[in-house]
């Protein structure tokens, strides 16, 4: 969604704080918006699975590593750069 210059991205997952600076990196005006229309768990990175921690187990990420990685890309794709 866009306001203005501010663009809005809704996201039905938890990101990690890398996923909102890399958007940020190509697109300052930004805003994720993790929850949105549910809750999927945690979406991390590849490297995250590898360094282990919570958001990365089996029941905190549904998902396979390479996951964040493919969305992030449809995120910066969709995203308008003005």
């Amino acid at each position: 969604m866009r306001i203005g210059e501010l663009q809005l991205v809704a996201l039905p997952f938890e990101v990690l704080a890398e996923f909102g600076l890399r958007v940020k990196e190509y697109f300052p005006e930004a805003i994720i918006i993790s929850y949105a229309n549910g809750y999927e768990g945690y979406l991390p990175f590849r490297h995250d699975f590898d360094a282990g921690g919570y958001e990365a187990q089996i029941g905190s990420a549904h998902f396979e590593p390479g996951t964040a990685e493919r969305i992030l890309d449809v995120v910066l794709r969709g995203l308008d750069p003005g």
